[in-house]
């Protein structure tokens, strides 16, 4: 079931202060799971969701009813968390990483290589196997939290990380030494 009824979208499209309050009450954990895995931190997660909130609303008129709200809603807030990994915090982070990484200058450049390599192979996996890679191994959740995050069973995380892990394998073959 989707968030609004067909009969609700032209309430939807004038910013029907009920209907929206409604609605975020029943997207915001959703929204919320999506955005958590490309994020450090809980706060950081809420500013993105808030933000997501925020260009929903302000986009509410693109919304044609055409597929789910709840769809379109993900879409945003996803689209946000990624540009969020790929945007200028992300590379203050790598910055960071370089400056205490003292070596060899053909070593930064292979370590910043396979850095680089590493986010493409994630970044193209799929989503699912992607948002659990991330949950698992670089926040450290555990298969249970995971789970939970995701909305689905702990067994569908470890075939998940599994698929995730053997793809990056294959796709980092030639940075094996």
């Amino acid at each position: 079931m989707d968030l609004i009824a067909p009969p609700e979208l032209e309430a939807f499209h004038r910013g029907d202060p009920r209907l929206f309050r409604r609605i975020v009450q029943a997207a915001s954990p959703r929204l919320m799971g999506t955005v958590r895995p490309f994020v450090r931190d809980l706060g950081e997660a809420e500013d993105l969701v808030q933000e997501a909130w925020r260009r929903a609303f302000l986009r509410r008129a693109d919304f044609r009813g055409h597929g789910s709200l709840m769809g379109w809603l993900l879409a945003i807030a996803r689209n946000l968390a990624r540009g969020h990994v790929r945007g200028p915090h992300s590379r203050e982070t790598n910055a960071r990483d370089e400056v205490r990484d003292p070596g060899t200058p053909e070593t930064v450049v292979a370590g910043l290589q396979l850095r680089r390599a590493l986010q493409e192979a994630v970044a193209g996996l799929p989503e699912r196997q992607r948002e659990t890679l991330v949950l698992r191994i670089v926040l450290g959740f555990s298969t249970r939290e995971t789970a939970q995050r995701l909305e689905c069973a702990e067994g569908t995380v470890k075939a998940a990380l599994a698929q995730a892990l053997a793809k990056l394998r294959i796709t980092l073959k030639e940075w094996e030494t």
